[in-house]
């Protein structure tokens, strides 16, 4: 009798694993919707379109996430483009958020050469995926995107030489509800009026910009905080009078000219590249400063450059610098002791540049 007790508490006892095992197999999915968008957030768009197959539970779920994130063809192939046009069409047309909080477009190959030794057939491929990329930007505007992050390549070298770009349509200057973006390697229309009422981060990176170009971006975005420019060109005075523009992060070429800066309520600035680009006018609000210097090679005459670019940003009260700069002769000796009295924190730090790290 004994055994037999025994042996039926053993089977109650498995039983009971099993089924405390069957119920929290799938803890995941019993997740409230919110945290599952957010896990999801972290994939790219055509992995959550997989999750699809995974339970009733999942079938419908990706269609109502706010995240979208896709990785253009690597190769400038018809079918390649073929394949990637068709699904993310397919995707957007499945969305049933009318809410997105952001779209990445990552890596989107326009052409395998440059616009002048394209072939008839290689610059009609280009175009008709611009008029793709512009027929999704239309439904994006429609479900109120808040982050759009356009990031294009083909036909240009890195570094500063605009090749083939994508022209951004002109509803995309109007809008209100994009508080984010960031473009690179777009043409933006010169002459038309921008109003990006909502828009509060803008980073630019490899865009032919114009004085004019950016006074109309910064008058038509008054609740703009940050602006990052990088490898833009065409830009000779920088003159930003806006009182919530605090941060500003530049990137400048040694090929690029010389930019006049005049940004009295600034708090923040980041001076990356050729530091005899810089021609600091007015930086009397400033907080904090980033100091990077990666062109070339570092000759003596850079120590009156970089001394004199310090002394124009003494009155900031944070100063990072990177190792590269410190390298110039006689610089961590004389240079940097001038500033210390003025400076709550003094940082060395290093970098290796492959492409240009957005600062936030």
């Amino acid at each position: 009798m004994g055994r037999r007790n025994n042996n039926k508490r053993q089977k109650r006892s498995c039983n009971k694993s099993t089924e405390a095992l069957h119920e929290d197999k799938d803890r995941i999915s019993d997740l409230p919707d919110e945290i599952l968008f957010h896990i999801l957030s972290f994939l790219s768009t055509m992995d959550v379109v997989k999750t699809g197959v995974l339970s009733r539970r999942w079938e419908h779920l990706w269609t109502n996430v706010q995240t979208f994130w896709f990785c253009g063809p690597s190769r400038f192939d018809e079918e390649e483009i073929g394949k990637f046009v068709s699904s993310v069409t397919q995707t957007l047309f499945f969305i049933e958020s009318n809410n997105i909080q952001r779209f990445t477009l990552k890596d989107c190959v326009l052409s395998a050469r440059s616009p002048k030794s394209m072939n008839e057939k290689e610059a009609k491929r280009t175009k008709e995926l611009c008029l793709h990329v512009d027929k999704w930007i239309r439904l994006l505007v429609r479900k109120n995107v808040e982050g759009l992050n356009l990031c294009f390549s083909g036909g240009c070298k890195y570094q500063g030489s605009v090749g083939c770009c994508y022209k951004l349509p002109c509803h995309l200057l109007f809008n209100d509800t994009i508080k984010s973006l960031y473009l690179n390697t777009c043409i933006i229309d010169a002459v038309r009026p921008i109003q990006w009422r909502s828009l509060t981060k803008l980073h630019l990176h490899n865009i032919v910009l114009s004085d004019q170009l950016i006074q109309n971006i910064l008058n038509g975005s008054p609740l703009l905080n940050l602006l990052s420019l990088i490898y833009c060109k065409g830009i000779s005075n920088l003159s930003i009078t806006s009182s919530n523009l605090r941060k500003l992060h530049l990137c400048i070429s040694r090929t690029s000219s010389m930019v006049k800066l005049s940004v009295p309520n600034v708090q923040t600035l980041a001076c990356i590249g050729d530091i005899a680009k810089y021609n600091v006018i007015d930086v009397s609000s400033l907080v904090n400063v980033r100091v990077g210097y990666f062109l070339g090679k570092i000759d003596s005459s850079y120590q009156t450059i970089v001394k004199r670019f310090l002394e124009n940003i003494r009155n900031a009260r944070s100063f990072e610098i990177s190792t590269c700069c410190i390298q110039i002769a006689d610089f961590q000796h004389k240079n940097i002791a001038h500033c210390k009295a003025k400076c709550n924190m003094l940082q060395q730090w290093s970098f290796t540049l492959s492409r240009p790290t957005v600062l936030v």
